[in-house]
């Protein structure tokens, strides 16, 4: 009796194990066991249910069959309409590459009219002196060296003037081939191309060390190879070589924000601000890099500036709008944004960012209003044609919304915004198996 209990005692693991082991490397699988089989956690974001951020837009106006389904297919929350910080954020990035590009130019306008000027007064002080010249040699009272006098002063004349002539001509040579190697190093930079970029920007600073581009591309290139101190570097030889150009105080001031070191970036922030004066542009690229080093005070502060210095700027009102609304001071951004598209209707980015806060607030009647505006504007704006589709979804009307996506998905030409349509088309069929309409007796 004990060896029969022994013997079923060790049997009985043996055949466990090999049936297991006959399951594990049976290769025959059915259609039925591949369709149910689940993904592995983390591969596709859409059934990854633990990872997806909560959904903080949802009101209560909507149906419970809607909530019900939106619980069950929690992918809604990786909806790129959904994305309204990603929408304000764009606008008050544009605004303020804007406001630097403005400030660039004016900055160069003001370098070609110094430049002009000191050719202009040293024009002006060869011509004084040949005057001088004549009249001194004129004190006798013979004409012979009047007539003499004059002569040599109209050939020193003449020889000044083809001197500036032929240093005019050499200098736009210099700015010529400048101009081509820049072009070359950023067409390297593109294509990742970085020691011929360096060679090709080297040779264009022997050229003309103070070419604010070059210096800009060059910084520009430590950037993309991670040497911080490099483009330091460049950015001091950039203020050695130009000390009245409040510019690169402000890079320097963004390469220190990068490396974490706010303190050195607000001491160079504050010497560009300083040194560009009260004008828009100061305010706009301040207020991004205090938006970036999380100074939300000093941020407000500017844009309020911004928004005084410049009241009918709608890039100004644009970004004073997105701050109020990252500071959930929703009443004042709508005000703000209200006033951007008083002072330029046709800006249809004004739309989309009050239909995408009103959204964001649950006002949904309010949102679809805006997205139908931009659609007025622009009919074949498919931004607005998913944000409108979205905003059916989210109140309930499963049709409109399925329509939508349908004409997008049949009309885009943006492949990306065609599968984010036909994403939702799948998503809200899905919703509709889930919950199918209850028919009416």
């Amino acid at each position: 009796m004990k060896i029969q209990n022994i013997l079923l005692l060790v049997l009985i693991p043996v055949c466990v194990i090999s049936a297991v082991l006959l399951l594990r490397w049976n290769g025959t699988v059915s259609p039925d066991e591949i369709a149910n089989v689940k993904p592995i956690k983390g591969t596709f974001p859409e059934n990854n249910k633990n990872n997806l951020p909560s959904d903080s837009f949802s009101a209560s106006s909507e149906s419970k069959n809607f909530d019900a389904a939106r619980t069950n297919n929690p992918d809604e929350g990786n909806d790129p309409t959904l994305d309204y910080d990603k929408i304000s954020e764009n606008l008050r990035e544009k605004s303020v590459e804007n406001a630097l590009e403005d400030m660039m130019k004016s900055v160069s306008k003001n370098t070609d009219n110094t430049v002009d000027g000191k050719n202009n007064a040293k024009g002006s002080n060869l011509k004084d002196g040949n005057k001088t010249g004549g009249a001194g040699s004129s004190q006798s009272n013979s004409n012979e060296n009047d007539d003499i006098a004059f002569g040599k002063g109209k050939n020193k004349d003449k020889s000044d003037k083809a001197r500036r002539k032929d240093t005019d001509n050499e200098n736009q040579q210099i700015q010529a081939q400048v101009k081509s190697l820049l072009n070359e190093a950023k067409q390297a930079l593109d294509q990742g191309d970085y020691n011929k970029a360096s060679e090709l920007l080297q040779k264009s600073l022997e050229l003309d060390p103070n070419s604010r581009d070059v210096l800009r591309s060059m910084a520009n290139l430590y950037k993309k190879t991670g040497d911080y101190q490099g483009e330091v570097d460049v950015y001091k030889r950039w203020m050695s070589n130009n000390p009245n150009d409040p510019t690169p105080h402000y890079f320097l001031a963004d390469t220190y924000r990068r490396q974490g070191n706010y303190d050195l970036a607000y001491r160079e922030l504050q010497q560009f601000t300083q040194m560009n004066g009260e004008k828009p542009s100061t305010y706009a690229m301040a207020s991004g890099i205090y938006r970036q080093m999380g100074m939300k005070e000093e941020e407000g502060q500017a844009l309020t500036s911004w928004v005084n210095t410049d009241p009918n700027s709608p890039d100004a009102r644009l970004a004073l709008a997105d701050y109020y609304r990252r500071s959930n001071d929703y009443n004042s951004a709508i005000n703000q944004y209200q006033t951007a598209i008083q002072l330029a209707p046709g800006n249809v980015s004004s739309y989309v960012a009050l239909g995408s806060l009103y959204s964001r607030m649950g006002m949904f009647s309010e949102a679809e209003a805006q997205y139908q505006q931009v659609l007025q504007l622009q009919p074949n704006n498919t931004t607005a044609q998913l944000l409108l589709a979205q905003t059916y979804h989210r109140q309930g009307d499963v049709n409109s919304a399925l329509q939508m996506y349908q004409y997008i998905a049949q009309n885009s030409k943006d492949p990306s915004q065609v599968r984010q349509a036909q994403h939702a088309i799948n998503r809200i069929e899905r919703q509709m198996n889930i919950n199918p309409p209850v028919k009416q007796k």
